[in-house]
């Protein structure tokens, strides 16, 4: 192999490096802090009337990461059951789910568990859910927030003992008491469930801009390692 087919070889590695270098140490993800779907400031009403998956309808403007489900604790006291709470998409099929337990972490007026980290895809349907046992739930609360990530539908509820899809699959119409159709009504949700998730933000990549820089930096190794080798074939 010539020694000029080595100059230009070591060319090619040095700009690689830089390049890789570069990018590896710049591309990160900003922080993700751990967000929460809905928020309410003050309950009006609190209900039981029997077992119900029950929750509401919501659609994610960008894509996020659900880390924790959560169940209302009325009175922030405590609860008196272990709830279940799982996210539906739109067909119907549970994505994720998890066990709330009396004793678990209190945020604001939910309790929250941990869940394995799931992907909900920018621009989807989904359906939260909880069974509510004889607990109390709430709806119309005042105060009420939404996280800008998410877009809040309707609410969704179900008679039943069990986490079941709350939603209406395409050609049914609700009808109150019919335990496998959805029910909505004009109340403001019905927590019910709640989640947490992440949203992360990637860093903007300047690489283009540096581009003619780094370049610069691999034909100066380049010069210099040719200058040597003449320097050295001169001897």
């Amino acid at each position: 192999m010539s020694q000029s087919t080595l100059l230009k070889q070591s060319l090619i590695t040095a700009i690689g490096v830089v390049c890789f270098t570069f990018t590896t140490e710049n591309v990160k993800p900003v922080n993700a802090a751990s967000l929460t779907a809905v928020d309410f400031s003050t309950p009006t009403t609190n209900f039981t009337n029997g077992s119900w998956s029950l929750g509401f309808q919501f659609t994610t403007k960008k894509a996020v990461n659900v880390t924790k489900l959560g169940f209302y604790d009325d009175f922030q006291n405590g609860l008196t059951q272990t709830h279940d709470v799982g996210i539906f998409d739109d067909a119907g099929s549970l994505l994720v789910q998890g066990t709330v337990n009396p004793g678990d972490a209190l945020e604001g007026f939910f309790r929250y568990t941990s869940v394995r980290s799931t992907l909900l895809q920018a621009g989807g349907t989904f359906f939260i859910a909880a069974v509510t046992g004889s607990e109390s739930y709430t709806f119309n609360p005042e105060g009420f927030s939404v996280n800008p990530n998410i877009t809040f539908g309707s609410s969704a509820f179900r008679f039943s003992n069990t986490l079941v899809f709350p939603g209406t699959l395409s050609g049914s119409e609700p009808t109150l008491g019919d335990s496998s159709i959805q029910n909505s009504d004009n109340n403001l949700g019905y927590f019910g469930p709640n989640f947490q998730f992440q949203a992360d933000e990637v860093a903007a990549v300047p690489t283009p801009a540096l581009l003619p820089g780094l370049i610069g930096l691999g034909i100066g190794a380049w010069r210099k390692r040719k200058a040597e080798a003449t320097k050295t074939n001169d001897l």
